[in-house]
């Protein structure tokens, strides 16, 4: 039952007690059908590997989970996702794919839209690797596209931007386009983990009737960056600006590529654009979904940690009094306020049926997960609640080496 106890909140903070789970194909067609009939907060399982776009492409307009079993799949040859959200709706994908079925195709959006506040990318493919080598790609754009998004985390996550292209020989400078980002996402604070984003490459040019110019930063061809946003996080990623085109100037007759001289290389693009800052985190927490019904669900808690920090023993604590002043520990500040009575119980109920594998030790990655599982039976006073987490790792000797950024856990009815 959808209560009314959920009016006035935040849709992005709505996952309702009844969040169902629907199974592409057994309870819809295709992901498209099963849209239509989902509720915000509801899960729908992809179990099959045909083209989801392949009738044209998905609208997406509340907020939901797409999970692929194995995998989502999406052909870049034509729009793949549309956000067409009501305003501060929220998207998680996991196992999604999106290629090329084949090569020689315009460059446009993998991931578009707006009307959506969080989105999350979870072992996510997004390949725009169309550029054939004798081909022509007139139209480019960021292969992710979210303008309005405030938040955008991407965990274990490949990203290839939307190159340029042209043919081997071409006198039309319209060709000789520019490289998109990888992710255009200027409002948004971009979260990366485990992931590598490269932004498109400039449009390649093996011969032209036009001269070498004087000045290469003055022609067009440039690559794209890799993310444009408000600010980058980033533990155990990659970042790569796209190559710029490579210039020939014709000499003894049109396209005899033979009797061409080389220009040279522009630069490679830089791999951030950001209004505020990139920071690189040694250790990171993501929490997904960000809101949990008291009724019943799970907060899943993915730790990152660079490599060097593999094996190390890490424990996640909360605080129902937010990050601040944070806990000083060693030469570290852990961003949970304290005394709080949900710190006390987080230290003396680790690894129980609420705080799940909150203390243990990071794999060969340096990766580790952890919960937090509400049920009926804890008061409904926790209704309304926001409690923070964080993460601390510890080196051989015990002593902290590494804190991670907070996160928030809303309680829902």
């Amino acid at each position: 039952m959808r209560s009314a106890l959920l009016i006035g909140l935040p849709l992005s903070l709505v996952f309702q007690a009844s969040a169902d789970t629907l199974i592409v194909p057994d309870d819809a067609i295709n992901l498209t059908a099963a849209i239509a009939i989902a509720q915000p907060g509801d899960t729908i399982l992809v179990r099959t590997t045909l083209d989801q776009n392949d009738l044209g492409p998905v609208f997406v307009d509340k907020s939901l989970t797409v999970r692929g079993e194995p995998v989502c799949n999406f052909d870049l040859g034509a729009p793949a996702l549309i956000l067409a959200g009501p305003g501060g709706a929220r998207l998680e994908l996991e196992n999604v794919v999106m290629g090329y079925g084949f090569t020689d195709a315009d460059a446009r959006p993998s991931l578009s839209g707006t009307g959506f506040e969080e989105v999350v990318l979870k072992g996510c493919e997004i390949l725009h690797d169309n550029f054939a080598g004798s081909g022509l790609i007139t139209l480019t754009e960021p292969a992710v596209d979210l303008p309005e998004v405030e938040r955008l985390a991407l965990l274990d996550t490949q990203l290839l931007g939307s190159p340029a292209g042209a043919d081997d020989c071409v006198v039309n400078l319209f060709l000789y386009a520019n490289g998109e980002p990888g992710i255009y996402a200027p409002a948004a604070d971009v979260v990366l983990l485990g992931s590598d984003v490269s932004g498109g490459r400039g449009g390649q040019v093996e011969a032209t009737v036009q001269p070498c110019p004087a000045d290469l930063d003055e022609w067009p061809g440039k690559g794209g960056v890799a993310v444009v946003a408000a600010n980058v996080a980033q533990t155990q990623s990659t970042a790569t600006g796209g190559q710029g085109a490579l210039w020939r100037s014709q000499v003894l007759g049109l396209c005899n590529v033979g009797q061409s001289v080389v220009c040279g290389f522009q630069p490679q693009a830089a791999a951030f654009d950001v209004a505020g800052s990139v920071i690189d985190r040694e250790l990171s927490l993501l929490a997904t979904p960000p809101s949990v019904s008291l009724s019943g669900g799970t907060q899943v808690l993915d730790l990152v940690a660079e490599p060097q920090f593999a094996g190390s023993l890490y424990f996640v604590a909360g605080s129902f009094s937010g990050a601040t002043p944070g806990l000083p520990l060693g030469s570290l500040t852990v961003p949970l306020a304290t005394p709080d009575p949900y710190f006390d119980y987080s230290i003396a109920n680790f690894n129980g049926a609420v705080l799940g594998a909150t203390l243990g030790t990071l794999d060969a990655n340096g990766r580790a997960q952890a919960t937090v599982t509400l049920n009926p039976a804890l008061s409904t006073n926790l209704i309304g609640v926001s409690a923070t987490h964080a993460c601390v790792i510890f080196d051989g000797a015990l002593a902290p080496a590494a804190v991670s950024n907070p996160t928030e856990l809303e309680i829902v009815p």
